[in-house]
């Protein structure tokens, strides 16, 4: 059996027996929190200990089967993810067999095998009782033969040793947007699978898309699962366990035990992802008492977060001292100063990050070597094994920065979560993304006719410097934006808009649990926000006290008209002036409070006006009983106009 590491674990006192009494209440506490996720909701401790009387042969949960989903796409290729669960197979890999056909299920176009590598989680298997045979294998196969530009294909994946199938729609890229062509873009975040038990989001994602395709391209903006939440799985489930609980948070999201989830969207055509915070800890990788949901784990955080922030303790000459990246820095500077280690919470934090490369980004070791993670078993060549200068930090395990070509239109989706430093306000240091990725960001930008960034939170936000209050200044936000970091947040503005001068530049983002489009006509700059798909557990209670606190005399920050930030807020340095203007960035269209939805965004290039492009931006209500709230923005997006206002709004339609 492979052994982890876990950081300050007591010793193990047995019983006479020779189990362990923390083995045994481990056990306990795992069987408690698959009951309370059968369920949905908290299970009576009495009724459950009553259900303890009697043995009870553990039961594995995860339904045994097979999914495919296509990735990355290209004019002439597309990289398909499959991921298999299997009961009593004890090997190491299994085959997937894939067919790639037209949509009809007609001629074969493409037809290859690939090797799904078993996914270990060895070591928690003496806490679930799950049998030693039943093991996820995984793969990514890159499809670069036989595809055409703009055209839809349709994968098959049937598993070699078991008698399972599965589909979905493959869908190359155009080679531009030209003149008579369009594309339909899905764009959303925030999505708890435990809160959507009446799989409303299929229901709604049905009722938007009907019988047909889907959309042309998909970008899930962070929180596509939730690990941390609700906190009776997190604390249960996760706590010696986290790998088998991530695996079926995901397994489950994705479709795999027999409800829907996500899956009618993953199933349609090309998905790329961003992870957030929820994809880890909330407000990950600052601390969280969730997240560490033991007496002495938040012992330890509190002593080290006091440690961190003690004086003296960012010493930047020791933080420039080269690392070996594959070892989590245990002291202070290191901690504050570089991007926080995969390895720095054990299976807590690398858990999550190994089953992030496998069912969203995919990690830049799998795209050059062909090898995707294997979990916990043994890895001699297992990543990081890189730097980045000047610094000499680990280098990104997933891809930080994707780039989409559509010509004339450049999208590019910027990772801002996975490479934080916990020191926010440190000039030089303070980041929430390497200064290299953001060089090639403002590169991409400076060059493209229409600009299109992604990001998993809003980017019209004022910066944090400018009102930091008590709360900041003690280290108790409970949630820090890309605004906190107030220098590299300045000079992603300031040399965007200087880069872009006028041309036509949207931001995508979600996580805020809101969803509206901004736009600062001064700055040909629009904001598309969509969040939840569905509301995490926990933060209905607190969304009915701000409903109520509104119903009384507050104010709705997203109402049409309202402002988002003063553009002179958002181009003023943390250590300088503010700039003279007073144009501001105002929210155009919202959904309600307490409406969970998602966002479409429609590209069309018409014959007759081959240098406008227009952008239908509709927010959809996920449930039934809110589709008369569907509100569409329409732009004309104008190229060629350097230097002067390039974004025409038009009149804005209203669903009936």
């Amino acid at each position: 059996m492979v052994g982890t590491t876990r950081t300050g674990a007591p010793p193990r006192r047995t019983t006479p027996g020779g189990t362990p009494l923390r083995t045994r209440f481990q056990r306990w506490l795992f069987r408690y929190g698959q009951a309370a996720l059968d369920s949905g909701h908290l299970v009576a401790p009495g009724a459950f200990l009553r259900s303890l009387r009697a043995p009870v042969e553990p039961v594995d949960d995860l339904r045994p089967g097979v999914l495919v989903v296509q990735k990355d796409a290209f004019p002439d290729g597309a990289d398909l993810w499959i991921g298999c669960y299997l009961h009593d197979l004890p090997q190491d890999s299994t085959v997937a067999e894939i067919v790639l056909t037209t949509v009809d299920g007609g001629a074969v176009v493409w037809s290859g095998s690939v090797e799904l590598r078993w996914f270990g989680i060895e070591a928690e298997r003496e806490t679930t009782g799950r049998p030693f045979g039943n093991r996820f294998f995984h793969a990514h196969c890159e499809v670069r033969d036989g595809l055409e530009p703009d055209r839809r294909y349709r994968a098959s994946v049937e598993v070699r040793d078991a008698p399972h199938t599965a589909t979905c729609l493959v869908r190359t890229l155009p080679t531009a947007l030209a003149p008579g062509r369009e594309l339909t873009v899905f764009a959303a975040s925030c999505y708890d699978v435990d809160t959507d038990r009446a799989d409303e989001f299929a229901s709604g994602y049905a009722r938007v898309f009907g019988e047909g395709p889907g959309p042309d391209l998909t970008w899930l903006c962070g929180d596509a699962v939730y690990l941390d939440a609700p906190w009776w799985h997190y604390g249960t489930l996760a706590r010696h366990t986290p790998r088998t609980y991530y695996l079926q948070e995901y397994w489950t999201t994705w479709g795999g035990q027999g409800r829907p989830g996500l899956r009618p969207l993953l199933a349609a055509g090309p998905t790329w992802f961003l992870p957030d915070d929820h994809e880890f800890w909330n407000n990950w990788p600052h601390r969280s008492v969730t997240a560490h949901h033991s007496w002495a784990h938040i012992g330890r955080t509190a002593v080290n977060a006091a440690k961190r922030n003690a004086p003296g303790a960012s010493d930047e000459g020791e933080a420039a001292r080269p690392l070996d990246p594959q070892r989590a820095p245990t002291d202070t500077s290191h901690q504050n100063l570089l991007p926080v280690h995969p390895d720095e919470w054990d299976d807590w934090s690398r858990g999550a990050f190994d089953l992030f490369g496998s069912f969203q980004t995919r990690t830049e070791r799998d795209r050059a070597t062909g090898r995707i993670t294997l979990g916990e078993r043994p890895d001699p060549e297992r990543p990081p094994t890189a730097t980045v200068p000047p610094h000499g930090a680990h280098a990104p395990l997933n891809r930080v920065v994707q780039h989409i070509r559509l010509d004339p239109v450049q999208v590019v989706l910027l990772d801002t979560r996975t490479r934080r430093v916990r020191k926010h306000d440190e000039p030089g240091w303070s980041a929430f993304v390497d200064e290299p990725e953001l060089d090639r960001v403002l590169q991409v930008a400076a060059a493209a006719e229409v600009f299109v960034l992604v990001m998993a939170q809003p980017a019209l936000k004022r910066p944090a410097h400018l009102h930091r209050g008590l709360a900041d200044r003690l280290g108790l936000v409970p949630d820090r934006g890309i605004e906190d970091y107030g220098h590299q947040y300045h000079r992603l503005w300031s040399e965007l808009l200087r880069g872009r001068m006028g041309r036509p530049t949207i931001t995508v983002g979600g996580d805020i649990h809101r969803s509206y489009v901004g736009f600062a006509e001064t700055e040909s700059l629009l904001e598309v926000v969509a969040s939840p798909m569905s509301l995490v557990h926990g933060l209905g209670v607190f969304d009915r006290v701000v409903g109520l606190w509104r119903s009384i005399g507050g104010t709705d920050d997203y109402e049409p008209g309202a402002p988002l930030v003063a553009m002179a807020d958002l181009l003023t340095p943390p250590d300088g002036d503010a700039p003279d203007r007073s144009d501001v960035a105002r929210c155009l269209a919202s959904l309600p409070d307490r409406c969970p939805g998602f966002s479409t965004l429609r590209f069309a290039r018409p014959e007759a006006e081959p240098d406008v492009i227009r952008l239908d931006v509709t927010l959809h209500p996920r449930n039934a009983h809110q589709a008369d709230r569907t509100r569409t923005e329409r732009f004309a997006l104008r190229l060629g106009a350097e230097g002067v206002p390039s974004i025409e709004r038009l009149t804005r339609q209203e669903a009936p």
